[in-house]
């Protein structure tokens, strides 16, 4: 007697969790598909970023979406760029090697095209995209050295 009123109390409770597991699986799957984009958008910004801080001079390419900029190593100015290759933002250092900075990327530019004046913003912005995830991250840029002599 005793299995059958544990069996009618514990079917119902097995049948409505049944119902919520695939629920809740689903919510945890888009979850971790937002954490990944989050971080893969968080990676590109700092990195986007921390090239930029010392630059001397910065130029993007609208059209190209190539964004150039000119660090002083040892006394000389040496050129970098950074642009998107399928999904990947990579890095052409100056030996003619390019680095992944971030991947998942869907898109990114800067404003204003063209040269960067001394003291201005540099507003960038990144598209990434995971999953059903799409995420737009935007920040500012004020490199220390535009308008500096090199």
């Amino acid at each position: 007697m005793e299995v059958l009123v544990f069996l009618a109390l514990i079917v119902p409770v097995l049948a409505v969790a049944q119902l919520y597991l695939p629920l809740g699986s689903l919510f945890w799957e888009r979850k971790a598909s937002l954490a990944e984009a989050q971080q893969h958008g968080r990676i590109a910004m700092e990195e986007l970023s921390h090239e930029l801080q010392y630059a001397y001079r910065v130029n993007f390419e609208q059209q190209r979406r190539v964004l150039t900029y000119y660090k002083r190593i040892d006394g000389v100015l040496k050129r970098y760029r950074i642009y998107l290759l399928g999904r990947q933002l990579l890095l052409d250092l100056p030996t003619g090697t390019a680095v992944p900075l971030a991947g998942w990327i869907e898109d990114f530019w800067a404003e204003p095209a063209g040269e960067l004046g001394a003291r201005e913003l540099l507003r960038l912005v990144v598209i990434v995209a995971h999953g059903e995830q799409r995420l737009k991250l935007q920040k500012a840029v004020s490199p220390r050295n535009v308008g500096n002599e090199w």
